[in-house]
This record gives C-alpha cells, sequence and structure tokens, in this order.
C-alpha cells in the first residue's frame, strides 16, 4: 500500500512554549514507523502538514495516512483535530482517532464530565477561568493543568497545591502561560497505571504497565513534562516503567473493563490508553488518550511487546484498523 505519514515541523514548538519544548524538538516516532511500514513491504511518503497540506493530498495518490500530527497546526494542541477534519474531507483513511474523539479528549474537563457522568470514577474537579477563581469544596492537596493540552504540557514537579495560597500561583501560572483555564482536581495519592488498547468498536486491551515512582517525594510523584521528555532530568528518571505491572488478576480486571468503557465513551479509534490512580478507594481515570506515542520506547509499543506484538505487527495493525474504520462511502 501507498501510505503517508503526516508529521508537523517541531521547530514551532520552541516559539509556542519556551519553557515545554526541550525534548520534543524532533518526533521520535517519524522514522520507526516509516522503517516498520517499509519492512512491511509499504511505500512509504512523508508529508509535512503545513499550510500547503491540502493540495498536497489532494494530488497525491495514496491509500492510507499514518497521523502523526499530534500537537496541531501552529503547534497549538487544540488545532489537532483539524488535521484528522481535513483528512475526512479529502476521504483519506487514517490512523488512530476522529477529529470529535480528538477534540473531547483534548478538553480534560469535558472528557471527565462525560466520565462522570456515565459514572466512571474520576477525580473530583472544577475548571479555573481566572486566576482568583479558588471557591470550590475539593479537598487538598489538588493538581493544577492546563484544561486544553496533552503530552504533559504545563504539569511540573511543583504542580500539587497544599493550600489556597499555592492554588492561587499555580492557577496564575496556567492561565497566563498556556492562555486557557486551568484545570483543578483531587489529588490522587496512589499507584499509577496505563492501559493501551489497540481496535475500533471492540478493542482489546494490552498487558497494563505501572509508572513506578523512584526516590520522588509525596505529592511531587507525578507524570510531570519533564518526567516524559527530558531524558537527562531526575523526574524522567524517577518515573521507571514496568510491564507488566504486578498486580492480582482481580485490579487487573478492573482496570481493562473501565478503560474499554472510557476508550467506548470517548469514541476513541485505532490505538488509544487510559491513564489511572489506583489507591484504597479504587481506580480513577486521569485521563483517555487518543493518538498516544507510539514510538518504539514508549508505553504502548512496550506493553504491545509484552503482549505478544513485534512492533512492526503493532504498526500494521494500526494500518488495518484505519481501512475498517472508513466513514464515507
Amino acid at each position: 500500500m501507498k501510505v503517508a505519514v503526516l508529521y508537523l515541523d517541531e521547530c514551532s514548538l520552541e516559539e509556542t512554549y519556551p519553557k515545554d519544548f526541550e525534548g520534543r524538538d524532533e518526533s521520535p516516532m517519524r522514522q520507526p514507523i516509516a522503517s516498520a511500514l517499509k519492512e512491511l513491504g509499504h511505500i512509504v511518503t512523508f508529508v509535512n502538514m503545513d499550510l500547503d497540506a491540502f493540495n498536497k493530498l489532494r494530488k497525491m495518490d495514496v491509500d492510507v495516512a499514518f497521523n502523526l500530527c499530534d500537537d496541531g497546526f501552529h503547534s497549538q494542541a487544540w488545532m489537532e483535530p483539524h488535521v484528522a477534519a481535513m483528512l475526512d474531507v479529502l476521504k483519506i483513511p487514517y490512523t488512530g482517532s476522529g477529529h470529535d474523539a480528538l477534540t473531547m479528549c483534548l478538553d480534560k474537563a469535558y472528557t471527565k464530565k462525560i466520565l462522570y457522568y456515565h459514572g466512571l470514577p474520576t477525580p473530583e474537579f472544577y475548571v479555573a477561568e481566572n486566576e482568583d477563581d479558588l471557591d470550590n469544596d475539593l479537598n487538598y492537596p489538588v493538581i493544577v493543568k492546563p484544561s486544553r493540552e496533552d503530552g504533559s504540557i504545563g504539569i511540573k514537579y511543583d504542580s500539587v497545591a497544599k493550600n489556597k495560597k499555592s492554588l492561587h500561583k499555580l492557577v496564575a501560572r496556567v492561565i497566563k502561560t498556556y492562555n486557557q483555564p486551568a484545570l483543578v482536581e483531587e489529588y490522587v495519592d496512589g499507584r499509577e497505571f496505563n492501559v493501551a488498547l489497540l481496535g475500533n468498536g471492540k478493542p482489546k486491551s494490552l498487558p497494563i504497565s505501572e509508572i513506578k515512582f523512584v526516590r520522588m517525594v509525596k505529592n511531587q510523584q507525578i507524570v510531570s513534562y519533564k518526567a516524559k521528555w527530558v531524558e537527562n532530568s531526575n523526574q524522567y528518571k524517577g518515573t521507571i516503567p514496568e510491564c507488566p505491572a504486578k498486580i492480582n488478576n482481580e485490579l487487573s480486571d478492573n482496570l481493562k473493563e473501565i478503560a474499554m468503557e472510557a476508550y467506548h465513551l470517548m469514541g476513541v479509534k485505532g490505538y488509544g490508553r487510559v491513564d489511572f490512580r489506583v489507591n484504597a478507594d479504587g481506580p480513577w481515570i486521569l485521563e483517555v488518550n487518543p493518538n498516544p506515542d507510539i514510538g518504539t520506547d514508549t508505553g504502548v509499543a512496550r506493553s504491545a511487546k509484552v503482549g505478544g506484538l513485534t512492533y512492526e505487527k503493532l504498526i500494521e495493525s494500526i494500518i488495518e484498523y484505519a481501512l475498517e474504520d472508513v466513514r464515507w462511502t
């Protein structure tokens, strides 16, 4: 097949969020995915999704697009769904979720409202529209993060507030730095798990992964931006993935069941990941992630490998799910 690998030039990230750029100056997914596709016998063409992308794609003979545009046009996360919408207009099948799921999941508060309405467990929260919006009934500590970002942008080692004074400071930082409301939610002190899923209508779950927090003080045991992207940081070195997670069958089955329901509710397609915290009160959904990172050294690829899928087979499966989910005739 002829596969167009779609990407966005990451150099503009430095201008958008200069403090949340380190480690993301080049996509770690593009080359490994292209290599896997070529190994599978596909013909690969790279397409930079700049402002000429519509005309470029319209003129191309493409069977399917592998969508790696997780940062959005102009490096604005809220414009990530626009890439999928463009592909719908062009009637080009593409990997991962559609613009509807991408739009909903990027809005963390909206996602939590849907989960809450359907009875799925997620920490109590509110949305602060301005820095003085501090009236709430949440129990401290609380974690504060941008309401419409992904990739842990805006989440730092000190993003957990223990009192109203520190909450005010963190809310003001998010609103001023990221030009969007702040999501404030009760901090769950517990173990962190990721459940990766593959498929469309009836997805299958991969082996569960746990993030082990090593030598990190209480209330800083979070997957911050540095923990996710900056390899020479103490936060990165202090968050160690373990797959398969060492948990009993009851907890494993419970996490998978909840993850599948959340995946379905949010309309995720192809592949995705649901993040949890677990304490004595049970599992709590932190986020639902459509189109998560699928580089060779990421959580989804790691879970797939433990589950018996080679990297090439993982990539081929994602292509197959894309062709299965064509929504036009």
